[in-house]
């Protein structure tokens, strides 16, 4: 990834940006009350990515996380569609796999549209692993795949 970006921690003041690509990249996208929810909650983690450009920042993708005891769940991860197949993702999930190793998280755990080719396979990239599925999850017609991956064991293994 040669983009000149940086991660930060999401603010409220950036909600209408970061709408404005959820509504655009997701089945199912979030309400600005459930980010602010997710922001406020206390096991929840949520971060954007800015990409510096010479109009000004602009915000091409964000994650959102929760963290209790070992365990991790990924609820979102969004890359602007402008910005895809340029290592963003990955970028991401190794800033969040980072977080999970100082955290002494032991198990992260995510869902995906089961027809989400790309995301399934740079998590199969990064060492999740399929362990179930919720027929007609989304929007009550695509399934999700369930994945878990151990985050001690694989540190340093791909996500660098």
């Amino acid at each position: 990834m040669n983009l000149p970006v940086t991660v930060r921690k999401m603010e409220e003041g950036d909600l209408n940006e970061i709408l404005t690509l959820d509504t655009s990249s997701s089945l199912t996208p979030w309400s600005r009350p459930l980010f602010l929810e997710e922001m406020s909650h206390p096991h929840g983690h949520c971060f954007i990515m800015v990409l510096h450009e010479d109009l000004g920042p602009r915000i091409v993708a964000y994650l959102c996380f929760r963290t209790m005891g070992d365990d991790s769940e990924l609820l979102n991860l969004t890359v602007h569609p402008d910005y895809r197949r340029r290592g963003l993702a990955r970028h991401l999930m190794a800033f969040y796999i980072d977080f999970c190793h100082r955290e002494k998280v032991q198990k992260s755990f995510l869902e995906v549209a089961a027809g989400n080719q790309a995301a399934l396979h740079l998590y199969r990239s990064l060492d999740y692993r399929l362990t179930g599925k919720r027929p007609g999850f989304y929007l009550g017609r695509f399934d999700a795949l369930i994945m878990e991956r151990e985050i001690e064991e694989n540190r340093g293994k791909k996500e660098e």
